[in-house]
């Protein structure tokens, strides 16, 4: 991998907010192949533009940045980027383009906010399962986890040694296509992820194939040559 020397320090890497995949425009396209390389402790992380789920400022490209937070937006299949024809937001895409030979019921996963490393409490994920299970009704099992929702809101959760998740989203019918959203932590990341509503049952596969991607993209120790 051939991997630029230089860590990014006196950049400015803010992302342009509300810059999104469908502002990209022909000249962002034409990059999507280039690496976007993250420094996470001792680690390396690095994808391919095509996965960033807004536009990258141009001072990302072509060196490193030393961050513990991470964005990225794959098809839950496979973890492939979404396809360079969607010129619109990508967290509000559920199905694969026509011709695209993706699997019906694929699925876009946008990971907002991911914290590579130990964290007590991101996106206030542990503070909101408190109060739930203090204050709150349960009202049985939903997709799996405990079910605390009220009205017509669903709020999920699951609380355990390996994994803590809390989903939130509106079961109405005329909510299915709005964004869920889905907190996880465990200990080596916790993150904040957007599908649409009605893949909200599919928690698990998104978990798993958040896991499988830090995984694939991510050299442990690079930092320690």
């Amino acid at each position: 991998m051939d991997v630029p020397a230089a860590i990014c320090e006196t950049a400015d890497f803010k992302m342009a907010v509300p810059a999104r995949v469908g502002e990209r425009g022909a000249a962002t396209r034409a990059q999507l192949d280039q690496m976007l390389f993250f420094r996470v402790g001792d680690d390396l992380v690095s994808f391919p533009v095509a996965y960033a789920p807004v536009v990258p400022v141009p001072a990302r490209i072509g060196c490193v940045l030393d961050t513990r937070e991470l964005s990225f937006t794959f098809w839950a299949s496979d973890m492939a980027p979404p396809d360079a024809d969607m010129l619109r937001p990508v967290s509000f895409f559920d199905t694969p383009p026509v011709g695209s030979g993706r699997p019906a019921g694929d699925f876009l996963v946008t990971v907002t906010r991911l914290y590579y490393g130990a964290h007590a409490n991101w996106l206030n994920t542990s503070t909101t399962i408190g109060h739930m299970r203090r204050n709150g009704t349960p009202r049985g099992m939903l997709y799996g986890l405990e079910n605390f929702s009220s009205g017509p809101y669903q709020f999920l959760i699951r609380l355990s040694e390996d994994c803590t998740v809390l989903v939130q989203f509106s079961n109405s019918t005329e909510w299915a296509d709005r964004p869920a959203s889905m907190n996880f932590q465990n200990s080596a990341w916790s993150a904040g992820a957007l599908v649409r509503a009605r893949f909200a049952d599919r928690w698990d596969a998104v978990y798993n194939a958040i896991d499988a991607f830090v995984a694939k993209h991510m050299v442990k120790n690079y930092f320690k040559k």
